[in-house]
């Protein structure tokens, strides 16, 4: 009997870890999830305003720089640094991981 206490004692040990690990792993699925939604919003809309433009001539405005331009662009910046921040966190946690891999060996 003591033995599957001893087990349960380790079972729990680990859990605690497993589930933070398992947390992070949520936590990054669900930045990925986050993600890929505002990219599929910022392609519609886009798309959007772009034919809206192309297609509706008193939308065309002076003829000088597009106006869904300026939507791309501004919004685009946002899309690119959710991406890098997406990835930098990925790079981190691959470290931690690393990081904990090496310590639990030495």
């Amino acid at each position: 009997m003591s033995e599957a206490a001893g087990g349960e004692g380790t079972a729990s040990a680990s859990g605690s870890s497993t589930g933070e690990a398992r947390d992070r792993a949520i936590a990054a699925l669900v930045a990925r999830d986050r993600f890929r939604k505002h990219l599929a919003t910022y392609v519609f809309v886009n798309v959007l305003l772009w034919a809206i433009w192309a297609f509706v001539p008193s939308a065309r405005g002076d003829g000088g720089v597009p106006w869904p331009l300026w939507a791309t662009l501004g919004w685009g910046f946002g899309v690119v640094s959710q991406y890098l921040a997406l990835n930098q966190r990925s790079m981190s946690e691959a470290a931690i991981a690393a990081e904990m891999r090496r310590q639990a060996g030495g």
